[in-house]
């Protein structure tokens, strides 16, 4: 699985989340996206975020798995706002060490060193602009509501760039990509966290207009359970599992209609 080439800062909260307890499952989570999805002669918007760092991170080391193996080249572009992933490209694509067939095209706008993205109104236009270019949407999110959708961390600045590229590519991509640890969908539904839909209906149609896949992993204690345990308002869970099983069970049955055609993977 690719490493990163620089230490980022304990105290911003990059710096911690790629710190974190669950960074093995986001290698996880990135290492089968590459692997299923982001094949020879792809192209793909990765937004900000530290699962999707590791997507940028997984794709830099199937390319130089392939150049050091002498295999053709994985060509494929990447588009993102994501300064992690245009940092490590740059060091990965050293004159010492070439990412042959790898293109990395950075939209621009205002720094955000706490989050390493580039946001703004720049970053939103030439995110949106960008969807048009790659058939595959991957973006990282604070939390998974199953009724209500994925949600962001600040409206001002994640939330709207990843609203700018949904509207841009809805119907046209070839699939958005979700990619989660399973702490993203072991949380208590907040009202006041900024969600990416107005709306459930939006997120629904969301679902029913463009390949939408949610890749994540499983919770340590889930058993399987289709809802919490007896006793517990299935519409109001509390505890960590029983939050987790509730949107599993809900994603399974909205996602998973079709069992040729599986869309929330759990690995």
């Amino acid at each position: 699985m690719g490493q990163p080439k620089v230490s980022y800062p304990p105290d911003s909260t990059f710096g911690r989340r790629i710190r974190d307890i669950e960074s093995d499952e986001k290698r996880q989570v990135a290492e089968y996206v590459v692997r299923e999805f982001l094949t020879q002669g792809a192209s793909v918007f990765i937004c900000d975020g530290s699962s999707t760092f590791y997507v940028g991170l997984e794709i830099f080391q199937e390319v130089k798995r392939r150049r050091d193996k002498n295999e053709d080249p994985l060509d494929i572009s990447i588009y993102t706002n994501n300064l992690a992933i245009a940092h490590e490209y740059a060091l990965w694509n050293s004159p010492q060490g070439k990412l042959p067939g790898a293109r990395v095209y950075s939209t621009g706008g205002e720094i955000c060193a706490d989050l390493m993205m580039e946001a703004g109104d720049q970053a939103r236009d030439m995110a949106a602009k960008s969807v048009q270019y790659g058939p595959y949407l991957v973006l990282a999110v604070r939390s998974i509501f199953a009724r209500q959708g994925p949600a962001g961390l600040k409206l001002t600045q994640d939330v709207i760039i990843k609203q700018a590229i949904l509207q841009a590519g809805e119907g046209i991509v070839q699939g958005v990509i979700f990619v989660a640890d399973h702490m993203k969908l072991s949380k208590p539904y907040d009202r006041a966290m900024p969600k990416l839909f107005n709306n459930s209906a939006d997120w629904v149609r969301l679902m029913e207009k463009t390949n939408t896949y949610i890749v994540s992993t499983r919770h340590p204690q889930y058993d399987g359970r289709p809802a919490p345990p007896p006793g517990r308002r299935f519409d109001d869970p509390q505890k960590e599992e029983d939050c987790y099983s509730v949107n599993c069970k809900l994603l399974t049955d909205a996602m998973n209609k079709d069992i040729n055609n599986r869309r929330f993977i759990l690995l």
